[in-house]
């Protein structure tokens, strides 16, 4: 399993076959989960190119542009313990063929499936990023830890996205919850992720909340444990550290985004907010419709009067590791704000924020102002 991240450039090379070489060939067949991959139409290019000269054959195509476009992004809390299916639209899979060129055949070098993600990479790291190869799990998170607000917003679902395969029989996934309070352990698995039956890759989303049968206790660690079983030996494991931040003055904002690994990542704003709103028209000088004029109606009236609203949230104090989900929440292109269970899309209008540290700033927050990403007075036509 092959996860690439299309906001950075992914490039499929093409080298020199047997010095008569001309050109090369590149097939996408993009498609959703379910999707029967296609063979012409919407999902399929056919890119070719000549080879740069007789010495210089090898061709290269950038494949994110053609992916990125079938991204929509839409966010679900899922209901119960029980892992689900993470949207369709948030993921997708690339079928790659690559083709060389002689003149007169295309020749077929080699087709390889990718599962695209809405994510990017970093600079410095270098180009064409990629999952770790034949990891059977990938875990759509970038933070070591989760705050899970208490009290006020009891039923706040707190979720991750695991990418998950299941190529054969005797394979599975499991969840694990546990923590440790006054030295006794608490130890919950949830229902099976993935079962023996469930062959295939999945795009699945957990839920971090601490349902009713698991005791919630203040300033607690809990560890989400994700393992990936080969018959009953694990494989692979993956971990969340969770804790749980009693907050009884102010009612905590979710605010979910996609990450830079193409998941949605929650961010809890636990203190105060403040709400604004601008309004914007066009103004008119009218002529009235008499000498004798009714002196009620005015010179000017303003039209096409609508307005947005604004909203600032704070952090309250946290650790220094919060400025990478900073970063990667001022980078998103997709934000919701989940206020009184209702979710709300929005855009980052903060375009700029320091990174703290301890040692400077002493007690970390952050501010940061979103804007509604819609008209209050509806005007869609």
């Amino acid at each position: 399993m092959i996860c690439i991240n299309v906001r950075s450039p992914y490039i499929v090379s093409i080298g020199d076959y047997g010095g008569t070489q001309t050109g090369s060939r590149v097939k996408l067949s993009i498609y959703q989960k379910g999707v029967t991959p296609p063979t012409s139409g919407v999902g399929f290019y056919s890119l070719s190119k000549n080879v740069p000269s007789a010495t210089q054959r090898e061709t290269r195509y950038n494949i994110s542009n053609y992916v990125k476009e079938f991204f929509n992004h839409t966010y679900s809390s899922p209901q119960g313990q029980t892992p689900t299916n993470a949207p369709v639209e948030d993921w997708i899979f690339v079928d790659v063929e690559l083709s060389w060129y002689n003149g007169t055949t295309y020749t077929v070098i080699s087709t390889t499936t990718y599962v695209g993600l809405d994510g990017y990479t970093d600079y410095y790291l270098g180009a064409n990023q990629e999952f770790a190869v034949g990891q059977k799990m990938h875990l759509l998170l970038t933070t070591i830890s989760y705050l899970y607000p208490r009290k006020i917003q009891e039923n706040s679902v707190r979720t991750f996205n695991l990418i998950a395969e299941v190529p054969s029989a005797g394979n599975k996934v499991d969840v694990v919850y546990s923590t440790t309070y006054l030295g006794s352990p608490y130890i919950v698995t949830i229902p099976t992720i993935l079962t023996t039956d469930a062959r295939g890759i999945y795009n699945k989303k957990i839920r971090l909340s601490i349902d009713n049968n698991f005791p919630v206790f203040k300033d607690n660690i809990y560890q989400v444990l994700v393992q990936w079983f080969a018959s009953t030996t694990v494989v692979e494991g993956l971990s969340v550290p969770m804790q749980v931040i009693e907050e009884c003055k102010y009612i905590p904002v979710d605010c979910n985004f996609i990450n830079k690994l193409g998941g949605w990542e929650l961010f809890p704003f636990f203190k105060a907010q403040t709400n604004s709103i601008s309004v914007k028209g066009t103004d008119y000088k009218l002529t009235q419709s008499a000498l004798n004029y009714n002196n009620k109606i005015g010179q000017f009236k303003t039209f096409n009067t609508n307005g947005k609203q604004t909203i600032k949230l704070n952090t309250g104090f946290v650790e220094e590791i919060y400025s990478e989900l900073i970063t990667e929440l001022l980078l998103s292109e997709t934000v919701l704000l989940i206020i009184f269970g209702t979710e709300y899309p929005v855009t980052v209008k903060t375009q700029s924020s320091d990174l703290k540290t301890t040692l400077k700033d002493k007690n970390i927050n952050y501010e940061i102002e979103f804007e509604f990403a819609y008209n209050l007075i509806n005007d869609v036509i």
